[in-house]
């Protein structure tokens, strides 16, 4: 690899193929093994880091955090069941009009005073 400084590789600049990030890490990896149950993940990004420690917290026997790096990074192991691949719907805009305003309809139905006290 040929790096000048911290921010550029090969005439490319980190920000020009991902978000700009302060430490400018940005990898999300996830490991594993064909017909094995755990895999190894790691992440930089905040979203997922927060979600694996909150998972850790809750579910101790199934997501161990392994390690927190120096680069703000975080390692740990989760249940390959865990891991899903789901793309979004396409929608048109008019779908998602419809779908938008179902949920107002809703909304604006749903009878809010069972769950108040008294």
């Amino acid at each position: 690899m040929r790096w000048r400084g911290s921010q550029i590789w090969q005439g490319v600049e980190v920000g020009e193929i991902s978000l700009p990030d302060i430490t400018a890490f940005n990898d999300n990896t996830i490991e594993f093994l064909k017909d094995h149950e755990r895999a190894t993940v790691s992440f930089s990004q905040g979203r997922y880091k927060s979600r694996i420690r909150k998972l850790a917290k809750e579910k101790p026997g199934e997501c161990q955090i392994v390690s927190e790096n120096k680069d703000g990074s975080l390692c740990a192991h989760i249940p390959v069941a865990w891991i899903r691949i789901n793309p979004g719907m396409d929608l048109t805009e008019e779908q998602r009009e419809e779908r938008a305003e179902t949920m107002r309809q809703i909304i604006r139905n749903h009878d809010y005073s069972r769950y108040e006290e008294g």
